[in-house]
């Protein structure tokens, strides 16, 4: 899951991104921040590709344990591409 919103007036044009895994995801710990890691690095992937001035929350659902890496960097792509945060996709 994915919220967006455009940089408030009078603060700096630089995005920020939160990445949210609840315990709802798993109770443990360990899972949780793996997780959290997987979605900061596939994040970071499509940062320099992603219009500047947003401020983002990416929400992990249960669904994410069972993903691979391949499979995490396509959904959050195509997350970020359907909310038009890209500046140009390849």
């Amino acid at each position: 899951m994915l919220y967006w919103i455009p940089v408030p007036q009078g603060e700096v044009q630089q995005g920020k991104w939160a990445v949210v895994v609840s315990k709802k995801v798993s109770r443990q710990a360990v899972v949780r921040n793996r997780i959290k890691r997987q979605l900061r690095a596939a994040l970071g992937i499509c940062l320099p590709q992603l219009s500047s001035g947003y401020w983002g929350i990416v929400i992990a659902r249960a669904s994410i344990l069972k993903a691979n890496w391949q499979q995490i960097c396509a959904e959050l792509t195509a997350l970020l591409q359907e909310a038009g945060l890209f500046t140009s996709f390849q």
